[in-house]
């Protein structure tokens, strides 16, 4: 009997602690401003006036401005670029805003050549579950069985890397710590003279395809918007003119033509600024496919102008 009383107390012990564990992690993650946690943090809580979202990846969250898009617009805009997101976490980003974001009725989606590519997404199925119980179904798994046992809920501690585990730290050590530079989710690139590798050589660009499952998410998202009565606008960004037109030209290419055709069909303003003139400068990036705070307000300014000209025709 003293055993089965010892098994007891070890097992409800253990059960407390990660519980504990689990919960702790969980709320520090909703206590963090920057990076994956605090764009999500910012869709239930700082972002609730939100009218024009912006969705995609690096080429959003260090190229887009909302200081700019929303004085040249007159919208209030929030910056939802994430590292490498590809178009199923746009897609995940997307809906979990718009169920916050009610009155939002513009999308800006930008469109990477390797958006399609959603087998090596980098935000996981484990990155979402502290957020399940403001928005019920925005886990999105098709890879894994982590849902069954997030479902049992005091077991989520187990399903983080030491990634979102450092974060959850982060989050409950530096609550208010925010990027330098950033508004509504945009982090600038300041340092104007940190330019990195402008004439490295990549010669993976042309090997990118469309994933016809990535594609029909991303006709999920137009679908949605369109039903919700917004507006949509996609576009391409710039990488530095002299490395794409050696790497990426044939990737371009394709990918532009097919956005194109979806664009009209879908009635979808599609902006193409992967050439625009400022490419062509170095000294508006801050490597290869990055602008650099100076090259964001130059573009930001373009794109800015015109979305307010689309939602807006001069008479």
């Amino acid at each position: 009997m003293r055993l089965v009383t010892y098994f007891i107390i070890v097992f409800v012990s253990s059960a407390a602690l990660v519980w504990a564990f689990s919960r702790a992690a969980n709320k520090g993650l909703r206590k963090s401003q920057i990076e994956f946690y605090g764009k999500i943090n910012a869709a239930s809580d700082t972002a609730k006036n939100t009218e024009l979202l912006v969705i995609g990846s690096s080429r959003v969250m260090v190229n887009i401005d909302t200081r700019i898009l929303d004085s040249v617009t007159g919208l209030r805009s929030y910056n939802y670029g994430l590292n490498a997101a590809k178009i199923k976490t746009c897609l995940n980003l997307f809906n979990y805003a718009l169920h916050f974001q009610r009155q939002a009725n513009v999308l800006l989606l930008n469109i990477d050549f390797n958006m399609f590519e959603i087998g090596d997404d980098p935000y996981t199925d484990a990155y979402y579950y502290p957020f399940e119980k403001y928005y019920p179904g925005f886990l999105l798994n098709d890879s894994s069985n982590s849902s069954t046992i997030h479902k049992f809920g005091f077991l989520d501690v187990a399903l983080y890397d030491d990634y979102v585990k450092y974060a959850a730290i982060d989050g409950w050590l530096r609550p208010n710590r925010k990027v330098a530079g950033g508004f509504n989710g945009y982090y600038p690139h300041a340092n104007l003279n940190d330019r990195v590798n402008l004439n490295h050589q990549f010669t993976g660009g042309d090997q990118y395809q469309i994933n016809e499952y990535g594609f029909s998410l991303l006709s999920d998202m137009a679908n949605r918007a369109k039903a919700k009565g917004m507006k949509q606008v996609f576009v391409m960004a710039p990488y530095y003119n002299d490395y794409t037109t050696r790497n990426y030209s044939k990737t371009y290419q394709g990918l532009i033509a097919r956005i194109a055709q979806f664009a009209a069909e879908k009635d979808i303003l599609f902006l193409d600024f992967s050439a625009l003139k400022l490419a062509d400068d170095e000294t508006n990036f801050y490597n290869y496919n990055h602008l650099n705070q100076k090259g964001a307000g130059l573009y930001t300014h373009i794109i800015a102008d015109a979305i307010k000209n689309y939602l807006h025709p001069a008479k």
